[in-house]
């Protein structure tokens, strides 16, 4: 029978017949390295969001209230990414807020309004 190498490190490969990989350390990495680029795009979109969360937060937190008006200038300059949004939500009064996890956005003009859901939509 053939000399079965790891393909990963190249070791040789001993055990079953369609064993591929010398140990679950060799198994683990050549998979990891095989989703790097997935996994890259997702943590930045991540990073993204959390950002985005975090801003939005701060906004509110600093005003001490559910909701607030900011300048859309002014919250891009804050580093707010808007093309990374969780989803939509419709408010009760009809308006259609572009959403980061329990904060939203809702569009008007050069102002934004900033609301946290739970607490005054």
């Amino acid at each position: 029978m053939p000399e079965k190498f790891c393909i990963f490190c190249g070791e040789t490969v001993l055990g079953r017949i369609d064993k591929k990989f010398c140990d679950d350390h060799c198994r683990s990495s050549f998979n990891n390295s095989q989703h790097v680029g997935l996994n890259q795009k997702l943590k930045e979109i991540n990073l993204s969001l959390k950002k985005n969360r975090m801003i939005l937060s701060k906004i509110l937190e600093a005003q001490k209230l559910g909701s607030t008006q900011i300048l859309n200038r002014k919250l891009q300059e804050m580093g707010f990414q808007f093309k990374y949004h969780t989803h939509y939500e419709i408010t009760t009064t009809g308006e259609t807020c572009v959403c980061c996890y329990e904060f939203g956005i809702i569009p008007n003009g050069d102002e934004i309004k900033v609301i946290k859901f739970g607490e005054q939509n």
